[in-house]
């Protein structure tokens, strides 16, 4: 499969938070269009659409106890069935252990933006500045399909599952609204959007026999279809490093129409 394509660049719900998260709980409110004169689906590739509205929050209260940045993204969730099907290709890397960090399946996401560390402060606010952007969308299918690498299978850096389907436009309209909205919080974004799920990272350069064996693995599932991704809401993420795989932790819950 080739690279994925790269793109230039409200309601809410809340979940059940852990006991230390400080996140004010978000709840529905009425739908609201986009405004006259914005782009449509189709024009997203030549002019992104920017979706604009305003939101009502709550203030929330910051322990002292917490760490002062974190490290935050926003995501897609993956359906079971999808992770299922991806246990294939991540099995088949096993051989591979020595020279790849093999993703759990479980934590597998589509990210949209990696927002990076902030201030806690600065994470407060971001529900607020996102909600409306995400609920002036409508909801949209996915497929997750075939694997390549990053920047090429020759001499790969991270190994990915594809991201397909007839609604690739409305994902990437949002993904560009998003990050409009946190540009003007002042969070510095990529540009650059290539949508994948991250299946394993490379963690040195591969010798012959195992380039031998990657380009085998490529070939195996280049062109599997992995199923479906539905998607009706996008998470915001908080990611914590140190002592084994991070740790995920889901902050808030933005719904699409």
């Amino acid at each position: 499969m080739r690279s994925p394509r790269c793109w230039s660049v409200a309601a809410t719900r809340c979940i059940s938070p852990p006991s230390w998260c400080w996140l004010p709980r978000w709840t529905s409110t009425a739908r609201r269009a986009r405004r006259p004169g914005s782009q449509s689906s189709s024009m997203i590739a030549r002019r992104p659409c920017i979706a604009r509205g305003r939101s009502s929050s709550r203030s929330a209260t910051v322990p002292a106890d917490d760490a002062e940045r974190w490290r935050v993204f926003l995501a897609i969730e993956v359906p079971d069935a999808v992770r299922a099907a991806l246990t294939g290709p991540l099995g088949s890397l096993e051989p591979l252990r020595e020279i790849v960090r093999i993703n759990a399946v479980e934590r597998i996401h589509l990210t949209l933006h990696f927002v990076g560390h902030l201030p806690r402060t600065d994470v407060e606010h971001l529900p607020a500045a996102l909600a409306l952007v995400v609920g002036g969308h409508q909801r949209f299918r996915l497929t997750a399909e075939g694997v390549g690498a990053f920047p090429g299978i020759g001499r790969p850096r991270v190994l990915w599952a594809g991201i397909a389907g007839a609604d690739l436009p409305r994902m990437v309209s949002v993904q560009v609204d998003l990050g409009d909205a946190l540009r003007k919080t002042g969070v510095a974004i990529e540009d650059r959007f290539h949508p994948h799920l991250t299946l394993a990272r490379v963690v040195r350069p591969p010798k012959a026999t195992e380039r031998n064996l990657l380009r085998e693995w490529s070939t195996r599932w280049g062109s599997m279809s992995f199923g479906e991704i539905p998607v009706d809401h996008v998470n915001l993420m908080r990611s914590q490093l140190g002592g084994g795989p991070a740790r995920y932790t889901t902050l808030a819950t933005f719904d699409l129409q």
